[in-house]
């Protein structure tokens, strides 16, 4: 493995730590698809003649193993849907589940399963871990045959119950990677009773806005007559890729350049100085503890960065907190229009045989259904696939009404770019982002930190032995 150069001292540790935590790598023949936003019409690629030939005779009394990344409520709900599976579908195939616990722990599994030359015949793993894996060992099936097949395949119906965005996320050059399983997204959680009372009469829709209104809420602790508090109030930071992306989302920042990520642009860097401008005026600061729900929830932020997952945590802390706020679930600030950016794993086949593609296939499409779906989204409170599927999961709005705000979100979803490298980058925005609060950054090395970024980022994804 190569170890990343250090091209400027004033950001060794950036360096250092992305040599330690280097991923898969990939090769220079990467798909980049642009950012693109919800509302914004995609041309389906060509359908191919499906070529599916298997005996359904053949089925009968077939295994196919589901590996799955999901713990806690998920994992129970998968558990229950495939004894469901098992018991009632008309094929006789019978489905065994392996739940290493979580996506890093499944790419684990998964390697180490190729190695025994015996691979799950389902995973569920986001679209750029399965560029990956089809860059090394070529096993990812193609499913546009599967949808496509008078026989086998999914009605316009079935499709329909999805955002084109998503379900356009698993396809690169035509080729069906996987069907949408799950999305997460980042999410504004904004405390609206607090935020009232402090006069504010607009929600931070933009970041001009945003910085406002943190920078006040920052300057009100420091005269509340308690010192223990100076300096909190507003943006709880957090540096996860997720969390950046967005932030160069909100500027305008398209980083996906043909064959290639390019963060060195005005736009990136126009990000980089707004963020560190919040942490140089107070504005915005840096937590001890690991999670941010009992900040919030004793009025120590006004508002933090999110998960949907944080949805049902963030809602325990208020409650212990015996907090009466009314808080909410907002779509990220930005001068050209708020959006919320959503990523999460797809259900691919992995098997090696037709007749076992054919009964990994049935299994996916029955998991697909619009009712579980629903489910999924009830148990982890996470993204519906789409408007339609919405209903399927209404009730959560009694218990959870953020997450009914965050429904309203869908067609505002944008997604990253569906690349190999996706992962990689990720770990340069992170760390860049450490580099940029941890160090007491000067903002006139931030057009420096950003071609460094590039640096990395090619260094990750250049072919090693």
């Amino acid at each position: 493995m190569k170890i990343i150069k250090i091209l400027f001292p004033i950001i060794l540790c950036f360096g250092s730590l992305l040599a330690g935590c280097v991923g898969p790598s990939t090769t220079g023949s990467e798909k980049f698809t642009p950012i693109a936003s919800a509302s914004t019409a995609t041309e389906n690629p060509p359908t191919p003649t499906p070529t599916i030939k298997v005996d359904p005779a053949n089925l009968k009394g077939i295994d196919i193993v589901f590996m799955y990344p999901w713990s806690g409520n998920v994992q129970i709900l998968m558990e229950s849907l495939v004894d469901e599976f098992n018991t009632n579908n008309e094929w006789g195939i019978h489905i065994t589940t392996n739940a290493p616990g979580s996506a890093s722990a499944l790419t684990q599994a998964v390697s180490l399963d190729l190695q025994n030359f015996a691979p799950p015949d389902v995973i569920a793993a986001p679209i750029d871990y399965l560029l990956r894996l089809n860059q090394t060992e070529q096993i990812v099936t193609n499913l546009t045959p599967y949808v496509n097949s008078p026989e086998w395949g999914l009605t316009a119906d079935d499709i329909s119950y999805y955002s084109d965005i998503i379900w356009q996320q698993d396809v690169v050059d035509g080729f069906r990677y996987g069907i949408p399983a799950q999305r997460t997204a980042k999410v504004l959680f904004y405390n609206k009773t607090w935020a009232d009372e402090l006069g504010f009469t607009e929600l931070p829709t933009t970041p001009e806005i945003f910085e406002q209104q943190v920078c006040e809420v920052s300057g009100k602790m420091k005269l509340d007559g308690t010192t223990a508090n100076d300096g909190m109030g507003g943006w709880l930071i957090d540096y996860d890729g997720l969390t950046v992306a967005s932030w160069f989302q909100a500027f305008g920042s398209d980083y996906s350049k043909g064959n290639s990520i390019t963060f060195n642009n005005s736009s990136t860097i126009s990000a980089l100085k707004y963020l560190r401008g919040l942490q140089a005026n107070d504005c915005a600061w840096l937590s001890s503890k690991p999670a941010p729900y009992d900040y919030f929830a004793k009025r120590q932020t006004l508002v933090y960065v999110a998960d949907l997952e944080d949805l049902y945590q963030q809602t325990a802390a208020q409650t212990l907190a015996a907090s009466t706020d009314e808080w909410m679930a907002l779509p990220f600030p930005s001068k050209d229009g708020q959006f919320i950016l959503a990523q999460g794993p797809s259900y691919a086949v992995l098997s090696t045989t037709e007749t076992k593609k054919l009964a990994a296939w049935l299994f996916v499409r029955w998991m697909s259904n619009v009712d579980h779906q629903g489910k999924i989204v009830k148990a982890s409170g996470s993204l519906p696939l789409g408007n339609k599927s919405v209903q399927y999961a209404i009730e959560l709005e009694d218990s959870l009404p953020q997450w009914a705000q965050v429904a309203d979100m869908i067609d505002l979803v944008k997604v990253p770019p569906s690349i190999a490298g996706w992962r990689n980058a990720e770990m340069v925005m992170e760390d860049a982002s450490w580099q940029l609060f941890r160090t007491d950054f000067p903002m006139e090395q931030i057009p420096d930190l950003v071609k460094m970024m590039d640096q990395t980022y090619s260094e990750l994804n250049v072919d090693t032995p």
